[in-house]
């Protein structure tokens, strides 16, 4: 009796804040991010020059992110969520774009052609997104990956497998009993493919 109650309060809590996310991504869309974060990939967009970004998922951060943009790149995103995807393709503008992406295989044939050593992947590190961070390793494209949330402890081994992780900022979430941290953080990471060809001739 109380685990279905319990339960209930999780789905309930999950539908709140569902209808909260879709309201601000109307109002005033910002990405759900410390404002330290937010600056560092701003920075990085304008200093790096990315030709493309992929986003893996989307919301406020592909409304945003992409005025960063220097002419002539551009931003895609790809949503595995119909109903979440044609919200944010109401609001989207050019050089931002979404489309549907079912899986983690999906992704890198949709990406293939675009990848290589101007591209930049961000990844905001939702609960759905372990299995991508991993087939972008595994594939071994030219592209560096931009990791938000990258303290949880679930990346771990994951970001073990890449040749060079860059941490951009550390967590701002711990848990007071373990010490371990429970959200936040920006790291670069660099596959081999993308670390060598940034390596000067």
């Amino acid at each position: 009796m109380v685990t279905t109650k319990l339960y209930g309060i999780r789905r309930l809590l999950k539908a709140l804040r569902a209808d909260a996310k879709a309201l601000q991504l109307s109002v005033a869309p910002r990405p759900m991010m410390t404002g330290y974060d937010r600056t560092i990939i701003e920075c990085i967009l304008r200093s790096a020059a990315p030709a493309i970004v992929l986003e893996i998922g989307s919301g406020a951060s592909t409304l945003v992110f992409p005025r960063r943009l220097r002419p002539g790149a551009a931003w895609r995103a790809f949503e595995h969520d119909t109903a979440w995807l044609q919200m944010v393709a109401r609001r989207v503008r050019p050089p931002a774009s979404v489309e549907y992406c079912e899986s983690p295989l999906a992704f890198l044939a949709a990406a293939a052609s675009s990848c290589g050593p101007s591209t930049l992947v961000f990844l905001d590190g939702g609960d759905d997104r372990l299995d991508f961070l991993h087939s972008l390793r595994t594939a071994d494209i030219p592209s560096r990956i931009l990791l938000h949330d990258a303290s949880r402890a679930r990346y771990a081994s994951v970001k073990a497998m890449y040749a060079l992780e860059v941490v951009l900022s550390p967590p701002h979430a711990w848990d007071a009993e373990s010490m371990q941290a429970l959200a936040g953080g920006l790291s670069l990471l660099y596959t081999p493919r993308a670390l060598a060809e940034a390596q000067p001739a």
